[in-house]
């Protein structure tokens, strides 16, 4: 499978997907369903990191499946940081956010050059008063 996905911390507060080059769609469904699961076995709100450091690829349909991603968020999701986007990846989130950003989805989510910078952020916006 081209997504892992597990917990990124002890406190269960940021769940972390890995992913590599040549992902799917389908793959990614599924992620988003085993994400969820996990969100639902914790009470709080849980952040998540996108660590694209070995897959900065999207797949074909991106521009279709927005709209998908956006409706699939869960209600205790919190800050998303995506690690390594690539430029193309950073501008058509420019375009989901202005298209489907309504939905409450594509708000929250931040970019990082590292996975240790996404961390940082994380840490640093949990600390907000």
């Amino acid at each position: 499978m081209s997504i892992t996905v597990q917990w990124d911390n002890d406190e269960k507060t940021v769940i972390r997907y890995d992913v590599s080059d040549n992902w799917t769609w389908d793959e990614f469904r599924q992620a988003v369903e085993q994400i969820h699961a996990m969100i639902d076995t914790v009470s709080h709100t849980v952040d998540a990191i996108a660590n694209l450091e070995n897959g900065n690829f999207l797949p074909s349909g991106s521009l279709w499946q927005a709209r998908n991603v956006a409706s699939r968020s869960h209600p205790r999701a919190g800050m998303t940081v995506i690690v390594k986007g690539s430029y193309m990846m950073q501008s058509l989130y420019g375009l989901f956010r202005s298209l489907y950003g309504k939905m409450g989805f594509y708000v929250n989510i931040h970019f990082a050059p590292t996975l240790e910078a996404a961390r940082a952020l994380l840490e640093a916006e949990r600390e907000k008063p």
